[in-house]
C-alpha cells in the first residue's frame, strides 16, 4: 500500500512534496545559523549551496499547479484566494524584512512568484515549456548584465521602505542573491514537474537519476570554461549559488528535482520507523511558513553571536541548528493533532472565506493539492 503521510486533520496531501519542504526548511535554518569559522560549518553550507532556497521556489510552482487542478475540480478557479495569499506573503515579507537585520528574507519574492505561477498554470504544457525556455535563456543574460553594468544592488531583506524605492524593484528582478527572473524559472520547473512526473507515471528514481546526470553536465561546463571566462561570461556560466547564471539555474533546478523525486519515492515505499519519520517530516512541511517566521524571530539576533564564537564554543552553531530541528519535529505533530493547518498558513484562507465564502473546506477529501504558500531561504 502506498504510504502517503497525513497528520492530524489535514486534508490529503502529496507527502513527498511536504517532506521536501521540511528538508528545505532545515537547510534554510542551517544556512542562517552556520556562522562560526569551522570546517564543519563551511562544509555544511557548501553542501547545501542554494538548493534549499531553490526547492521552495520549485515547490511554489508545484503547489500552484496542484491547487489549480483542485480548483478546477471544485469548478472554482477564482483569482481571489491567490491574490490574498500572495498579498499576505508580500506584506508578511516586508514586515519580517523590516525586523531582520542579519537574515535575508525572501517572502516578498515568493508572494510575487505565487502570482506568476498562477498566471501560467492554465496554459497548455507546450506553452509552459516555451515560457520555461524563455526564462532559462533570458534570465542569466539579465543577471550577468546586472553584474557588468551595476543596475541593481543585492536586496537581501526587502522592507516597507523599499516599496517607494525604484532601485529596489530593479534589484528584486535581476540582482543576487534572489533575482526574480531566475526564480520564475524555478517556479515553472515546479509546474512541469507536477505535469510530467506527479501526474504521469511517477518514475521517481529514473527522474532523479536523469536530473543528477544533467546537473553534473551543467557543472562540468563551468569547470571547462572557467580559465577562459571574462567577467560577463563567468557570470553566465559560474556554478556560484544564487548567481542566476546558466549553470547555477540549470544545475540547482535539476538537483532539486532529483531531491523532490527521491522524497516522493521514499514516501511511497517507506515502512516501519522510516515511514514514521517521513510522516513527522511531512507534518513539518505543512507548517513551513509558520516555522520559517518563528525561526527568523528566534535566530536573527543571535547570528552575530554565532559568527564570533570563542574556540571552546566553536560548534555551538551546529548545536543550535540541531535543537531547532528537534523542536520543529517534536512540536509539529502535537500541533497538527489538534489543528488542521498552521497559524500563519490559515490567515489568507481565513481572509478569503470572510470576503467570499466558498465550499472549499466542505469537502476535505476532494482535493489532493498542496497550498502553495511556503517560505524559502530568506
Amino acid at each position: 500500500m502506498t504510504a502517503r503521510p497525513r497528520i492530524g486533520h489535514s486534508r490529503p496531501r502529496i507527502g513527498g512534496l511536504d517532506v521536501a519542504r521540511a528538508l528545505a526548511l532545515f537547510g534554510i535554518m542551517g544556512n542562517h545559523l552556520m556562522g562560526s569559522d569551522t570546517t564543519a560549518s563551511w562544509f555544511i553550507v557548501r553542501i547545501m549551496a542554494d538548493f534549499h532556497a531553490v526547492a521552495f521556489a520549485v515547490l511554489i510552482g508545484a503547489g500552484a499547479q496542484l491547487e489549480y487542478e483542485a480548483a478546477k475540480r471544485r469548478n472554482d478557479t477564482s483569482w481571489l484566494p491567490v491574490l490574498i495569499r500572495a498579498g499576505f506573503l508580500i506584506v508578511l515579507g516586508l514586515a519580517v524584512g523590516w525586523w531582520a537585520t542579519r537574515i535575508a528574507v525572501i517572502l516578498v519574492t515568493l508572494g510575487l512568484l505565487t502570482l506568476v505561477c498562477r498566471a501560467i498554470v492554465p496554459a497548455r504544457t507546450s506553452i509552459v515549456a516555451a515560457i520555461l525556455a524563455l526564462f532559462v535563456i533570458v534570465g542569466p543574460l539579465l543577471t550577468a548584465a546586472n553584474v557588468a553594468y551595476d543596475w541593481g544592488r543585492p536586496l537581501y531583506s526587502p522592507d516597507f521602505f523599499d516599496v517607494v524605492r525604484p532601485a529596489a524593484y530593479i534589484s528584486l528582478m535581476v540582482a543576487d542573491p534572489y533575482p526574480f527572473v531566475a526564480w520564475v524559472t524555478y517556479g515553472v520547473v515546479g509546474i512541469m514537474y507536477v505535469r510530467l512526473v506527479v501526474n504521469a507515471q511517477r518514475r521517481y528514481l529514473a527522474v532523479a537519476g536523469g536530473a543528477i546526470i544533467g546537473a553534473a553536465i551543467a557543472l562540468g561546463v563551468d569547470l571547462l570554461t572557467r580559465d577562459r571566462a571574462t567577467l560577463f561570461t563567468d557570470r553566465l556560466l559560474t556554478w556560484e549559488a544564487y548567481s542566476g547564471s546558466y549553470v547555477n539555474i540549470i544545475s540547482s533546478a535539476l538537483i532539486v528535482v532529483a531531491g523532490v523525486a527521491l522524497c516522493s519515492w521514499a514516501v511511497e515505499n517507506a515502512r516501519g520507523i522510516a515511514g514514521k519519520a517521513l510522516t513527522v517530516l511531512a507534518g513539518v512541511g505543512q507548517l513551513t511558513l509558520t516555522w520559517y517566521v518563528v525561526h527568523i524571530f528566534a535566530s536573527d539576533r543571535m547570528i552575530g553571536f554565532l559568527e564570533n564564537l570563542e574556540p571552546h564554543l566553536a560548534y555551538l552553531d551546529i548545536g543550535v541548528w540541531a535543537i531547532q530541528i528537534a523542536l520543529v519535529c517534536l512540536l509539529s505533530p502535537l500541533y497538527l493533532a489538534n489543528f488542521r493547518i498552521g497559524p500563519l498558513e490559515v490567515v489568507p484562507r481565513w481572509i478569503s472565506q470572510r470576503i467570499a465564502p466558498t465550499r472549499r473546506d466542505s469537502h476535505p477529501r476532494s482535493g489532493r493539492g498542496v497550498p502553495p504558500e511556503a517560505p524559502s531561504r530568506g
